[in-house]
Order: C-alpha cells, then sequence, then structure tokens
C-alpha cells in the first residue's frame, strides 16, 4: 500500500512502515544551537522514550499508534508494530544482544526487536505493568514493575526472576545502569531513588519529600546518577553513596520527563509542559532551548550515533534534534552488544570521539602494528578523543572483548583538475609527522591497471604538487610508516584530469 501526502511517500509492507524521504521544520536558534525536526507522517503516533541502537539509527516507543519507530540521522522514519493490540509501550533500551528491549505496561509483556522488526514477546505476572529498562552490567536486562513493587532482571534468552521493593506501593518508574555496577531507579510515588545490586539487594533513599516524583533516570559523565523531578521543577543528583543534590530549573512549572548524557559531559532533559530541552552541566549551570513546534510535549530524550541530543515531542508528533557544535569531531559510540557505527571515514586533521555508554567499562586501542592510542579501561558514561593528523586506516579493539572497527582517513585531492601537465595538490597529513614517523604515498596511473606505483616514499612533507603527463583518472593512496612497523593503506581519492 503506498499512501502519498504533501510530497512524502509513506511505504507500508506488513508490519514495516517507513517514511521514504523527511520533513524539516524550520530551524530555531537558541544559546547558539540549532534544533532540527522531522514529521512523522503517521497521525498523532505519540513519540516517547528513546535509545540509540546498534544498527546506528535512533529508535523510540511510538505510544498511541503501538509500534515501535526508529529514525537515521537523515530523518529517514519507520516502524514497526507491536503484535499484541494496546500494549502500552513505555519504555526501551538497547540489549546486549545487538536487539532493542521494550516494555510494554499494559500488556504485561517485555519485548523483543530485531533490527529488522521481529518482535519476541515475554509475558510477565498479571498486573506488574512494566515501565522501565535498562541494559545491566550483568549481561541481563533490568526492568521496574510498576504494578507489583518490585524489579525485575530478564536474559536474553527472555529468564525473569523480580525481587520486591522494601517500601510499599513505591511506584518503580525508571531504570538504569550505574558507573558503580548497580541498578538505580526512581520511586515515583514515594519520592524515593533506588539502588540494586545485580544480585537483587535494594537500598532506597529518600528526596525528602513525596511530592517530588522522580521520573526519569539516567547515568552522568561524572560517576553519579542523574535524574528529573517533576513535582519539585527540578534535576537530582545522586552520588554512588546516597548523598543527594537538587539543581532547580530557571523555567517554573516546566514538567521535566526525559533525561539523558550528551557527548559534551552534560546532561540533557525534556520540559514537557514549557516545549524546551534542557542542558545542565555536572556543576549544576542550566541552559534552555525552545522546540520550534509549539505545545509539542517534548518527551524523550537520548544520545544519538552523530554526537547530536535526539528528543521526542509527544503532542508534535515529530522527532528531532539539537546538533553539536564541537567542530570537526565524528563519534563512535561503545555499548555493551555493539560498537557503533564501528568504521568511519573522516577527513585529515579531525577528531574521532568514543562515547563509553556501559554499562561496563571498555577500551578503544589502535591494535595494528603501530599502537598509536589505547585509551586505557574507561567507564561509563565516558569519553575518549583520537585526533587523526595522517591519511590511513587505523583498526582499533576493545581489549578484552569483542568490539571492533576502523578509522580511515584519506588523501585529499581535487575531484577534478583541468589540463595534462598542470599540477594539483595532493595533501596527506595536516601535522609532521613525529618521532621515527615517515608518510609514503602511491598513485596509479590511467594506464596502469589498478597498479600503484610509490610517488612519496619515506617523506616528512605533508603535502605535494602532482603533475599528471595526460589525460585520464589518478588515483591516490597513502600510510603511515615509524621504521620499523607499516600502517595500513588509506582509503583512495581520485582525481580526473581533463584534456
Amino acid at each position: 500500500m503506498r499512501v502519498r501526502t504533501r510530497g512524502i511517500r509513506w511505504i507500508t509492507t506488513g508490519a514495516l512502515a517507513v517514511l521514504v524521504g523527511c520533513v524539516a521544520a524550520t530551524p530555531v536558534s537558541a544559546a547558539s544551537r540549532i534544533l532540527v525536526e522531522f514529521s512523522i507522517v503517521t497521525p498523532k503516533s505519540g513519540p516517547g522514550d528513546m535509545v540509540y541502537g546498534p544498527d546506528g539509527n535512533v529508535w523510540f516507543i511510538d505510544q498511541t499508534t503501538n509500534r515501535i519507530g526508529f529514525v537515521t540521522h537523515a530523518g529517514t522514519i519507520g516502524s514497526y508494530l507491536i503484535p499484541t493490540a494496546s500494549s502500552g509501550p513505555s519504555a526501551i533500551t538497547a540489549g546486549p544482544d545487538g536487539n532493542l528491549w521494550f516494555t510494554e505496561s499494559t500488556a504485561n509483556k517485555i519485548g523483543r526487536l530485531t533490527t529488522g522488526g521481529i518482535v519476541t514477546q515475554f509475558s510477565l505476572a498479571a498486573g506488574s505493568s512494566p515501565r522501565g529498562i535498562t541494559s545491566g552490567p550483568d549481561g541481563a536486562l533490568w526492568f521496574t514493575d510498576y504494578g507489583s513493587n518490585r524489579i525485575g532482571r530478564i536474559t536474553t534468552l527472555g529468564v525473569v526472576t523480580t525481587f520486591p521493593l522494601p517500601v510499599a506501593a513505591s511506584g518503580p518508574a525508571r531504570i538504569t545502569a550505574g558507573a558503580d555496577g548497580n541498578l538505580w531507579f526512581t520511586q515515583s510515588k514515594v519520592g524515593r531513588i533506588g539502588k540494586a545490586t545485580t544480585g537483587g539487594v535494594v537500598t532506597e533513599y529518600s528526596l525528602g519529600s513525596t511530592a517530588a516524583v522522580p521520573a526519569r533516570i539516567a547515568a552522568g559523565p561524572d560517576g553519579n546518577v542523574w535524574f528529573t523531578e517533576q513535582g519539585s521543577n527540578r534535576i537530582g543528583r545522586i552520588m554512588p553513596g546516597g548523598t543527594i543534590t537538587h539543581y532547580p530549573i530557571p523555567t517554573a512549572s516546566a514538567h521535566l520527563v526525559g533525561i539523558a548524557a550528551g557527548a559534551d559531559g552534560d546532561l540533557w532533559f525534556t520540559e514537557q509542559a514549557t516545549d524546551k530541552i534542557g542542558r545542565i552541566t555536572t556543576t549544576g549551570v542550566v541552559t534552555e532551548y525552545p522546540v520550534p513546534t509549539a505545545a509539542s510535549l517534548p518527551a524523550g530524550v537520548t544520545l544519538g550515533p552523530d554526537g547530536n541530543v535526539w528528543f521526542s515531542e509527544f503532542a508534535g508528533n515529530k522527532v528531532g534534534y539539537v546538533p553539536d557544535v564541537a567542530g570537526r569531531t565524528t563519534y563512535a559510540i561503545v555499548h555493551d552488544g555493539f560498537d557503533g557505527p564501528n568504521s568511519r571515514v573522516i577527513p585529515v586533521g579531525s577528531s574521532v570521539k568514543w562515547v563509553f555508554e556501559g554499562p561496563n567499562s571498555h577500551t578503544v586501542t589502535e591494535s595494528s602494528p603501530l599502537g598509536l592510542f589505547d585509551s586505557g579501561p574507561v567507564s561509563p558514561v565516558g569519553f575518549f578523543t583520537q585526533l587523526f593528523t595522517a591519511a590511513g586506516t587505523y583498526p582499533y579493539a576493545s581489549t578484552g572483548d569483542t568490539f571492533t572497527g576502523s578509522i580511515k582517513v584519506p588523501p585529499t585531492a581535487p575531484l577534478t583538475s583541468t589540463g595534462a601537465t598542470t599540477p594539483f595538490t595532493v595533501t596527506w597529513a595536516s601535522a609532521a609527522p613525529t618521532g621515527a614517523q615517515v608518510f609514503d604515498v602511491e598513485v596509479s596511473l590511467p594506464t596502469s591497471g589498478g597498479v600503484f606505483t610509490p610517488w612519496q616514499t619515506g617523506v616528512t612533507t605533508t603535502t605535494a604538487d602532482y603533475t599528471p603527463a595526460a589525460a585520464g583518472k589518478y588515483i591516490f593512496r597513502a600510510r603511515l610508516d615509524d621504521g620499523a612497523n607499516i600502517g595500513d593503506w588509506s582509503p583512495l581519492v581520485r582525481v580526473t584530469v581533463t584534456p
């Protein structure tokens, strides 16, 4: 079935719906940020909770249409129907098995979704009403059992264990894995934050008032856990030992909902009643950014694979993002179960910033004989940035586990050059090499049949002019060499010389 609406093509095939193309609303600039929105064609879809997925897309709960949706960075939106009607999807997380996991609060089920759209459901006890869900440090998923006042653990094979909470009718709502190896959750009815070990031992911490109404919760880059307080209009921070600090929000009655750590080392949150996206530093400094669409009710928020902060608009029927302004930085997200996108092509002289989302520690180690960088163990939520000044291909791995990837840096040259015997410039580095390092550059001539021959060997210069002998396509590649070890060749750059 195909339905055309205002120039957008919406294709539905079975349970899968995919939006081809996108609609971006007029961006609004605020405090050096421009918020970008994408419209969801399905009316009144009610997008809510969000998470970065193992396929490099952002996934979200589609509450009113009973679907799980996804959006690419370019704004292509699709969704998959949940088999159980009116299941009440509430929260979503990325699992350690490379799948998406979500709660069905009305159906009393936990759902598992592959990135290809295959849904498996696991039933819980009647009246359990699961709300929040997160990937735990023990390789299982942990969830809040709102109806039965428990927290639960489900393995990737669907084996469920639950643990009762000390305070009755506490309203366990959302849950996250902390950097301390414990699970942290909000108790919305009694104004408490709970902590659970992976063995199910629970400790509860009072916020001082049942009117605080803690809602969403997230691990912060400072080793603490952060949460939104809907009733008291504050952002809360709780340290591993239980010390709590509250930070008031400048806008009154904002009705705070989602919260997530960003790639900038701050926490980001949604202000549902005032149509704003907020940012708070780990020292408590708050900045607010208006969402372009009025009465949009922003709800979910998450870090995306592009380093941007993504958000959903429950009433605006849109998803959007707050662009990063860090400059020439490419992001890679490290999470149990996936590392993605694990291969990046970046320009010479730019950086890659790995964001370690957890729930366990990982490393990023350059795994070629050159051994150029090693982050060492990085706890969630943590960061590691590496500048790449030379063309080449740099494989990396996370020590002790299966995460692998590569950073590919091609040389630069003009795509076309007019006139044989007219020189053009090829650049293979943005800085001179250090120590014993040198550069090698090869060229494939139009008549060589793809065979490369040395052009610059063992040089310390970063650029040179090449003079073609005739018209045709010239192909260049480069690598780094430290005398004892040789790196991998870069991706190719091609120059077409016209007569």
